[in-house]
């Protein structure tokens, strides 16, 4: 239930990475995110979560650290993504880190988008996506002399589904949800080259 792609008999759209999204997020805050059927019918999701009280001391280290190494931070970012949580989520993520974020529900509109703007220094796309997939944008955008850093972004990545994506001009695939962490890691062997 909690895997990537994969849905229970259903009509409705959607792509199956839902829950598992928010199993992933509920597991980087520590928690767990739980099945049970709801009381008036249908289902229920339970999230459980710690959370700690910031201590001035936590609040004092994480003031003063170094940021020499964030590559995200003074960006400016166009992220192509057709979901709207995962839209929200990315750009609490990197406006936290410094940047800015232009948001794109799909390949069509990121390139219109791209159109308009010369200060784009990332790209970040989702390989599906409505009206034109992450596969389109980058290759469009190749074509079209973007030189600097497009990042793919997906629910569980496959090594053809790398191996494609870096064919047509990605300089990394990354999984979402997006972390800093792993964002910032690609930019630096993208930086490293």
């Amino acid at each position: 239930l909690f895997e990537a792609f994969k849905r229970g008999d259903s009509e409705a759209d959607g792509t199956g990475l839902g829950l598992y999204i928010c199993n992933d997020l509920a597991k980087q805050l520590g928690g767990s995110l739980s099945y049970q059927r709801a009381e008036t019918g249908g289902s229920a999701f339970v999230i459980r979560v710690s959370l700690p009280h910031a201590r001035e001391a936590d609040l004092a280290i994480e003031k003063d650290r170094d940021d020499s190494v964030n590559l995200v931070k003074d960006k400016t970012f166009l992220l192509a993504e057709d979901t709207e949580t995962l839209q929200l989520v990315t750009k609490i993520v990197l406006e936290k880190q410094g940047a800015s974020v232009i948001i794109a529900n799909h390949g069509k509109e990121a390139l219109a988008l791209m159109a308009e703007r010369n200060d784009i220094d990332v790209v970040l796309t989702d390989v599906m996506m409505p009206e034109m997939n992450g596969y389109e944008l980058t290759e469009e955008l190749r074509h079209q002399g973007f030189d600097k850093p497009i990042i793919a972004v997906t629910g569980a990545v496959a090594d053809d589904e790398v191996a494609a994506m870096m064919a047509l001009g990605a300089n990394e695939v990354i999984e979402k949800p997006i972390r800093y962490e792993t964002l910032n890691t690609a930019l630096q062997k993208i930086t490293a080259e």
